[in-house]
């Protein structure tokens, strides 16, 4: 992988590479009867949360994408979204999804324990053999984590594309 293609903090693929993977895999669905999954993640500093300096900041962020590569990336392809956002794809059905939410959502609680965060995740997986694109995925996704992070903290909402009624969960701190 390329510098330009890399973050140079969290060493995960930049935005634009996460999403030509993503067009690669959709192309390849649709080929083959296969599911594809997609998880969004957010981390950021909660409401009213004293200002961080930036040092820490980055300590944390490389630590979420150690985090986030060690229990996604056997599975799935990893990538940066920006801004505290990463995104999981996995080729698979909704179930996997929520297990690798579920493993991101126990390291997080570990982590940041005693630090006031915000995590949310939103998660989205694709019809078995209808037509869809990446941009479609990638809004569902994206819609469903501004509904958990709506919801309050620590909250994962998902869905698939055939259902208009999101699934909420939260968790509690580990």
């Amino acid at each position: 992988m390329s510098l330009a293609s890399c973050d140079p903090l969290t060493l995960l693929p930049r935005r634009s590479s996460f999403l030509l993977a993503l067009e690669l895999a959709a192309a390849e669905c649709l080929r083959t009867p296969n599911q594809l999954s997609l998880v969004l993640l957010e981390v950021a500093p909660a409401a009213g949360a004293a200002a961080v300096d930036k040092f820490a900041a980055a300590v944390s962020l490389v630590t979420v994408a150690k985090m986030v590569r060690l229990i996604a990336q056997r599975d799935g392809t990893v990538g940066y979204l920006a801004e505290g956002r990463f995104g999981v794809m996995l080729p698979t059905g909704p179930r996997a999804a929520l297990s690798i939410a579920d493993s991101l959502h126990a390291g997080l609680g570990l982590y940041f324990k005693d630090h006031p965060v915000r995590t949310s995740i939103g998660a989205a997986s694709t019809p078995i053999l209808l037509a869809w694109s990446p941009a479609e995925l990638m809004s569902l996704a994206d819609w469903r984590l501004s509904q958990a992070r709506r919801a309050g903290q620590r909250r994962l909402c998902s869905a698939g594309f055939d259902t208009q009624r999101p699934h909420f969960q939260s968790w509690p701190w580990i």
